[in-house]
């Protein structure tokens, strides 16, 4: 028994030893592992070498390895000797781009072969395994054509479905681990080549445009990752970002940006843009002109990138269309969703006249031509409507139909209140109208009726909630282009005093109510009320009483969303008010409007004061022609049953003598010091009015 007792313990010592270790060298091992491919066969050469020495300034530790495949191009030797073959490095502080340093030779590798870059990856996540792992692409980049020129092998390049084929294969040979982040130090990354790599990598860096060919400041976020190795990735594509507009902010002769994107928000964007993309290219035969305004306002980089965030605001600036207008403003937002970071740098003075004003991370390209077949190849092209949208938007002229649009409101319950909407429609083509419901600027309804040539459709629609309601009309001929967009904008017919009857709306009685109180919070009966609509200048007017004050209002005809509405109350000269803002469904409303007392309406406070100062005056004088009597004066006998004012103060008490100012109550003859009473209103005594 104390054998297997023994045995137990050894076993438990050696496993808990083991987890022990195992932890140890989890702490320890590689944080980072920065695979740089460096595709230098052309004439970026001696670019490539600086760029090594700046990663060779920081160097591996034991938390980051910094792994580089490097080809160069032959015959350029730089300033060190020329090799040709493709050579792999771990780069040590202090190392030189040459073949002592090398750790591995792999011949004259063809760097436009997807196979060879996966090799590469493959190679130096089994050769250095780390938490994270971030591959670089370093070379020429084309947009969505490609990039990585190899000079020395026809020069081709690593096109944008082969780039995303190589990432896909890397992911399944490392158990379905996708990198951290892809960066390219290339040329004008765009949302064609983030969208065919998005499901194999979590953030991407790149620049929306052309960089400068001197390209990334690998010594400016290798420095801070060595310093820092428990570096997330969002934070190291900010040190890649930040070095960068550093390095050439004010020293270039470009301008410059780039930007981090988390591309597990990318499907969301690209989904927003299809949506768009689809009522564009449908909307060309009757928007087409300010479509096509849209795009030539939208900032434009050195081919034909353009800024997907601007493309989206100046379809909102160019085209009239209650559509277009949500659905640009949702691909904005994803646009902002999606961009992690960004910076940039507009250099008013671009060698190339390219201004980056109204950048925000993404660009997509939006040529002035036809596109290239190869086009149809990427995923982008696959899964969206962009690609039939640019063979079809330069199409000229307007191609317009009639559509006759009208609308009339309704009482089918008799309460003398519209409650029903109805708009009947009369094409002169065959097809079909989608429409839209707006009440005020939200959308409530949508529908689609099928139409005749001359042939009336009409709509029938009983909301429960009132307000006025904008209708929007797209008359689509048999194919699904937009020939005809006719709308009923009620809100701005309801201003309109000519239109005011033909606004379409629902009508419902909202009461306003409340009490006029004093600042103490005591109800104020006999209180003018005096309810205005700042925005039409109508006015209602109302007395209260015990209970207050109260209006029936028709809404939205007296007052409607947006409106402000002023309440002023007045009472014995004093005056208080509220305003408000009319909700977009509002429902009985309560307002109390407080009057303050104390203070007194600015064009009465002279004269108030004077016939106070003269009442107490005579009531001062009254008072001690009966209190105080001429010497020698016989009385006569007293009466119990009459009332004899006392002439000492009701509230402190104190003897009232000739001269001192008081006030003495009307109604039960209690005499006050004036200071005692001073700003009450009635008797402490009766409370009956005080004078």
């Amino acid at each position: 028994m104390m054998k297997r007792v023994l045995a137990l313990f050894l076993i438990l010592t050696f496993l808990l030893a083991g987890l022990s270790l195992t932890q140890e060298g989890r702490a320890q091992g590689t944080k980072w592992t920065i695979m740089v491919y460096m595709a230098a066969d052309n004439n970026l050469e001696d670019m490539s070498v600086h760029d090594f020495e700046e990663m060779s300034q920081i160097g591996s530790t034991e938390n980051v390895k910094i792994v580089v495949q490097y080809d160069r191009k032959p015959g350029e030797p730089d300033a060190n000797p020329d090799w040709t073959t493709t050579k792999r490095f771990l780069v040590q502080e202090g190392d030189e781009p040459l073949p002592s340093y090398q750790i591995e030779d792999i011949g004259e590798a063809a760097m436009d072969d997807p196979n060879t870059l996966v090799d590469f990856v493959d190679w130096a996540m089994s050769g250095f395994p780390a938490d994270h792992y971030f591959l670089v692409l370093w070379d020429h980049g084309l947009s969505w054509q490609g990039l990585v020129k190899d000079e020395s092998n026809s020069s081709n390049y690593l096109t944008t479905p082969e780039l995303g084929a190589a990432l896909q294969q890397i992911v399944a040979d490392n158990g379905g681990r996708r990198l951290d982040i892809v960066g390219f130090d290339t040329c004008r990354t765009t949302l064609e080549i983030m969208y065919e790599i998005r499901d194999y990598v979590d953030f991407i860096v790149g620049s929306e445009k052309d960089e400068d060919a001197r390209g990334w400041a690998y010594d400016g976020f290798l420095g801070p990752l060595v310093a820092d190795p428990s570096m997330t990735p969002l934070e190291l594509s900010r040190e890649v970002v930040d070095s960068f507009i550093e390095e050439y902010e004010g020293l270039s002769s470009y301008s410059a940006i780039l930007s981090s994107i988390n591309a597990t928000r990318i499907d969301s964007l690209v989904e927003s843009l299809d949506d768009l993309v689809w009522d564009m290219y449908h909307f060309i035969p009757y928007f087409g002109e300010e479509i096509r305004a849209a795009w030539n306002d939208t900032e434009k980089y050195e081919v034909d990138e353009r800024d997907l965030f601007d493309l989206a605001d100046e379809l909102i600036n160019h085209v009239d269309n209650v559509r277009i207008e949500r659905k640009a403003e949702v691909v904005k937002s994803h646009v902002l969703f999606a961009v992690a970071y960004e910076r940039h740098w507009d250099n008013e003075q671009d060698a190339k006249g390219v201004r980056l004003i109204d950048a925000h991370g993404i660009s997509l390209s939006y040529p002035t031509s036809q596109v290239l077949t190869s086009y149809n190849d990427l995923a982008f092209s696959i899964d969206t409507l962009w690609d039939e949208y640019l063979d079809y938007y330069l199409v000229s002229g307007k191609n317009v139909s009639f559509l006759d649009v009208v609308g009339s409101n309704l009482d089918l319950n008799g309460d003398s209140l519209n409650d029903t909407m109805a708009v009947t429609l009369t094409s002169d083509i065959d097809g079909y109208v989608e429409y839209e419901i707006h009440r005020s600027d939200e959308f409530v309804k949508e529908g689609r009726v099928d139409v005749t040539t001359g042939e009336p459709e009409t709509i029938v629609y009983s909301p429960l909630v009132p307000g006025y309601y904008n209708y929007y009309f797209y008359l689509f001929n048999d194919t699904g282009y937009l020939r005809n967009y006719t709308t009923i904008m009620s809100n701005e017919m309801s201003r309109d005093p000519v239109l005011y009857e033909e606004a379409l709306c629902v009508e419902g009685i909202i009461a306003v109510y409340g009490r006029a109180r004093d600042e103490k919070g005591g109800n104020l009966a006999d209180a003018t009320i005096v309810m205005r609509n700042v925005d039409t200048s109508e006015t209602l007017e109302a007395t209260t009483n015990e209970s207050g004050y109260a209006f029936e209002i028709v809404f939205p005809r007296w007052m409607q969303a947006g409106d402000t509405v002023e309440i002023n109350a007045s009472y014995e000269g004093r005056v208080g008010g509220v305003s408000f803002v009319v909700p977009r469904s509002p429902l009985d409303m309560s307002y109390d409007v407080v009057v303050d007392v104390g203070a007194v309406s600015g064009q009465f406070d002279l004269a108030l004061i004077i016939l106070i100062l003269a009442i107490a005056i005579v009531a001062s004088v009254v008072l001690t022609s009966r209190l105080v009597r001429p010497k020698g004066m016989e009385t006569g006998p007293e009466r119990s049953d009459v009332p004899r004012p006392s002439n000492e103060c009701g509230i402190c008490g104190a003897e009232i003598n000739l001269g001192t100012f008081s006030v003495q109550c009307s109604s039960c003859g209690s005499v006050y010091h004036s200071a005692c009473v001073k700003g009450r209103k009635r008797c402490p005594s009766c409370r009956k009015a005080l004078i």
